[in-house]
């Protein structure tokens, strides 16, 4: 389920898409009675957020063009206007180039000619206008929603100043996606190719444009992942999180005489927020060697110590969801100083909706859940979803069904659990049905709230749970659970912390047990095999 991206100058991993902001709404149920889980309480408490309105027309597309493209478009021209720029004009003849190139990285899914921004000419499906497209243009690998991907690129640096560019004003997309390829991101290929109007004179613009711009609610929290050159200092595969990125372009004339900057940024409360700056000629990390880009090097190198005509201001953390940020920046150019002062909010939780076999990316499960965030809801229409492969949740989400007419039937998985929890997650009002079970990594949380369980696996537990994960189960039903065991612990060193059962009120089971294997040491005792009637 982990969404991989690739764009301009090679964006691996990328931000997430939305179709929804913060709101109001549903009444939650009562919290769970756990003090541990107080973070699964919170959530469950949370109210719905309501759906964000439709699409609001800002391009003319033809007749018939794809409703998840045009979603994607009509938000990439959203984000122009918001920084007072002239919106795009579709272009027929780019999309063409880059849907060329887009089936040509789906064609060439792992063999390696997938990658970069050029065309192997002896690769499959080599055509010029592909070639054309890919060297320079906004490319995400492996995205099943062109509007994910748009926010990806965004949420980068290098990559979202393409889009930022007052003198592009032309816009095509390609698109496509394949099943994901072992060892590979490179299944299908969504590309944004921008051109200048041939004979136009570049329109009025800002002197500095900004991003977020002022007043603008709509910001992401974190940084686009794998971004390459990656402008932030001493980070790698497996670093935390930092913050979305604050980008101020810059006019030829003021990056020829800049002399520096200074930048402050503070959040609602008026506490700093720590970031890293970089501007011309004063990047925050220097990339000497990038001849692993082969085809690019001499491209990138450049573009990375110009920082792209750009101040990049990096918040370190993740921004807060739903919170409002305010920059101070003070640019030193040619022997005067500009002070600019705005803010800007970032997107509060979102609600997302899924409808069981849509063809429709934006409703797809798989692909909402790899959009999803921290703190957003996933709200399932009625009807069956049919679980093929297993599913991974490493973010704090709620997966919420309607009472009775939402199924999630799962088929054999052999020996892989058919769920794996990596964060805290709330599961409510759902019919899990089929060869269903659930593994909780070190630290994990899950709450089954109002859930009923028919069939799973007659030999296996319904879970696993590793050292420190927590389960907890209220108003459930397990009467028809074939499952022996609701919990099975592995064997872990003496000492660890131990994973823990919680039973809230209103469960109904049946003749079942649950197990712990006694390695943990002291503590374990309140979770022992014995009868739950």
């Amino acid at each position: 389920m982990t969404r991989i991206l690739a764009a301009v100058l090679i964006l691996i991993a990328g931000g997430s898409a939305a179709f929804g902001q913060a709101g109001s709404s549903t009444k939650a149920g009562a919290p769970v009675e756990a003090p541990e889980l107080a973070g699964l309480a919170l959530m469950l408490r949370a109210p719905l957020p309501a759906p964000l309105a439709g699409s609001s027309g800002l391009i003319t597309l033809p007749t018939g063009y794809p409703t998840d493209r045009a979603a994607a478009l009509e938000r990439l021209n959203r984000y122009r206007l918001a920084a007072g720029l002239r919106p795009y004009r579709y272009d027929q003849a780019l999309s063409d180039m880059g849907q060329a190139h887009a089936d040509y990285i789906l064609a060439n899914a792992g063999t390696g000619n997938a990658r970069g921004h050029f065309e192997s000419t002896r690769a499959r499906g080599y055509t010029r206008g592909g070639d054309e497209a890919a060297r320079t243009s906004g490319i995400a690998f492996g995205e099943r929603d062109p509007l994910a991907a748009l926010e990806g690129l965004m949420a980068g640096t290098f990559h979202r100043l393409q889009f930022l560019r007052p003198e592009e004003t032309r816009v095509g997309l390609g698109h496509s996606y394949g099943p994901p390829v072992a060892g590979s991101y490179d299944s299908g290929g969504t590309l944004f190719v921008t051109r200048e109007e041939d004979g136009v004179a570049s329109p009025a613009a800002p002197r500095f444009i900004l991003f977020p711009p002022d007043g603008f609610d709509d910001a992401l929290s974190t940084f686009a992942e794998g971004e390459n050159p990656d402008p932030r200092p001493g980070i790698g595969p497996d670093s935390p999180d930092t913050g979305y990125p604050v980008t101020i372009s810059l006019l030829p004339d003021d990056v020829r005489t800049f002399e520096g900057a200074t930048v402050v940024v503070t959040d609602d409360t008026g506490a700093d927020v720590p970031c890293w700056l970089s501007y011309p000629g004063r990047p925050a990390v220097d990339h000497p060697d990038l001849s692993i880009y082969a085809g690019d090097t001499a491209f990138m190198v450049q573009a990375y110590r110009d920082n792209f005509d750009a101040v990049f201001i990096l918040p370190i953390a993740p921004l807060g969801k739903g919170r409002t940020y305010s920059v101070r920046a003070e640019l030193r150019i040619g022997g005067t100083t500009e002070i600019l002062s705005w803010s800007f909010a970032t997107r509060g939780p979102t609600l997302w909706s899924v409808r069981p076999g849509s063809s429709d990316p934006r409703y797809d499960l798989e692909t909402v859940l790899d959009g999803a965030a921290d703190g957003d809801t996933i709200r399932l229409a009625a009807g069956e979803y049919s679980i093929t492969e297993p599913i991974i949740i490493d973010k704090a989400v709620r997966l919420v069904g309607e009472p009775g007419r939402t199924v999630m039937r799962f088929a054999a998985s052999g020996d892989t659990s058919s769920l794996a929890i990596e964060s805290t997650v709330v599961m409510r009002d759902l019919d899990i049905k089929g060869d269903f079970s659930v593994y909780l990594s070190e630290g994990s949380a899950l709450l089954f709230k109002g859930c009923r369980f028919t069939g799973a696996d007659k030999l296996n537990p319904l879970s696993f749970m590793e050292r420190g994960s927590r389960l907890v189960l209220e108003g459930c039903d397990f009467k028809s659970l074939a499952s022996p065991y609701l919990a099975y612990f592995g064997d872990e060193p003496a000492g660890s912390p131990a994973p823990t059962l919680y039973l809230g009120v209103g469960n109904a089971f049946g003749a079942l047990t649950y197990e712990g294997k006694r390695s943990y040491g002291s503590g374990v005792e309140r979770i022992l095999k014995r009868s739950l009637e």
